[in-house]
């Protein structure tokens, strides 16, 4: 009786993790970013849009709603290290964070916190790849020498946020270090999401 139980517990665990929904890709119609070899940047890509999808909708002041402003908006919130509001992460951004968690080589803990791995070949991908050549200089620099920080690089492009518009390679940087690194250790499922929240007002 015993044995029947464990292998009904087994059989219901793997039907339960078979029934999890794969990733939706929903920006794959989308330009695409660089070429980086070994590197899944069809992920990358859809970190990107989402990103960008995400900061237009809802870090805008006042319509109407352009990537600028959204990138304008949140290089605020990049400065002054603040986590973003992940209550209004919907189920495809939730499940794109989940994903990117589990490429383990992309992410360190230092002192507690989640940052992007300067060693991977990502970053040096996108060194590679960025258009300005005086940031391009500065970066590869930076990472030939072991003495790259966020700090050190922030600045070289951040004053101008068009130019994270007009370049990809700088644009998913920005995305991985100052966005998905900073929500990377959420517990999404104790995250009261705003339109769970209204949807619970709605009810009375």
């Amino acid at each position: 009786m015993k044995t029947l139980i464990k292998l009904l517990i087994v059989i219901l665990v793997i039907n339960l993790s078979s029934c999890k929904k794969p990733l939706e890709y929903k920006y794959s119609d989308k330009d695409d970013l660089f070429e980086c070899e070994s590197i899944d940047m069809v992920l990358i890509k859809e970190a990107l849009y989402t990103f960008e999808d995400y900061i237009t909708q809802y870090y805008i002041a006042e319509p109407p709603n352009t990537l600028s402003k959204g990138y304008a908006f949140y290089r605020e919130i990049a400065l002054r290290d603040l986590q973003p509001a992940v209550e209004l992460f919907d189920d495809h951004l939730i499940q794109l964070v989940k994903q990117l968690k589990k490429e383990n080589e992309l992410w360190i803990v230092s002192k507690d916190k989640t940052i992007l791995n300067y060693n991977h070949p990502i970053l040096l991908c996108i060194a590679k790849n960025i258009k300005d050549e005086g940031i391009n200089k500065t970066l590869n620099v930076l990472l030939e020498t072991k003495s790259f920080r966020t700090e050190i690089f922030l600045p070289t492009f951040l004053m101008e946020t068009q130019i994270l518009i007009d370049d990809k390679a700088l644009a998913t940087y920005f995305a991985l270090e100052m966005f998905y690194a900073r929500v990377l250790n959420v517990d999404f499922d104790n995250i009261k999401r705003k339109e769970e929240a209204n949807s619970n007002k709605n009810d009375y």
